[in-house]
């Protein structure tokens, strides 16, 4: 009698564990919480290089901002100004799916006309999810700063 009450608290206790959620699958949640973190407009605060096309004067840093939807597509802006002309401005937008995976946020181009090539990024974020640091190993380091 003795043991069978032992296997029957064992097993409510089993149940109430299992029912309170504590037994969940941890990453799945983690990384749930993680995607709605990315939703969002972000706007490059500092980047670790700079490009500048000498010829055009045109330069390639910091007026960039990504959009994330929850449809896991995500919205590059870029506006790039002369530097001989400061009303010369050109803006690029392109559309991208995103994913993440292992760590690590995948972009893929959206059309045909674009560059089939994906793009993958180590990611990092800080500051309570307001502070999104993108980095191509050996390349650039981008830090966004999460928009109202």
């Amino acid at each position: 009698m003795n043991k069978q009450f032992i296997v029957i608290v064992i097993a409510v206790l089993l149940l109430v564990v299992w029912l309170s959620g504590c037994m969940g699958d941890k990453v799945e949640n983690n990384e749930s919480s993680i995607v709605d973190k990315f939703i969002g407009t972000w706007k490059l605060v500092e980047q670790s290089y700079g490009i500048y096309d000498e010829i055009a004067g045109i330069t390639e840093t910091p007026d960039e901002t990504k959009v994330f939807y929850e449809n896991s597509s995500v919205k590059f802006v870029s506006v790039k100004h002369n530097k001989y002309n400061e009303t010369d401005t050109i803006t690029s937008i392109q559309w991208y799916e995103w994913n993440l995976f292992d760590n690590k946020l995948f972009i893929t181009p959206m059309t045909d006309s674009q560059n089939n090539t994906v793009i993958w990024f180590d990611y990092g974020l800080s500051g309570n999810g307001k502070i999104l640091v993108l980095t191509i190993p050996l390349f650039v380091t981008s830090t966004y700063e999460k928009e109202q």
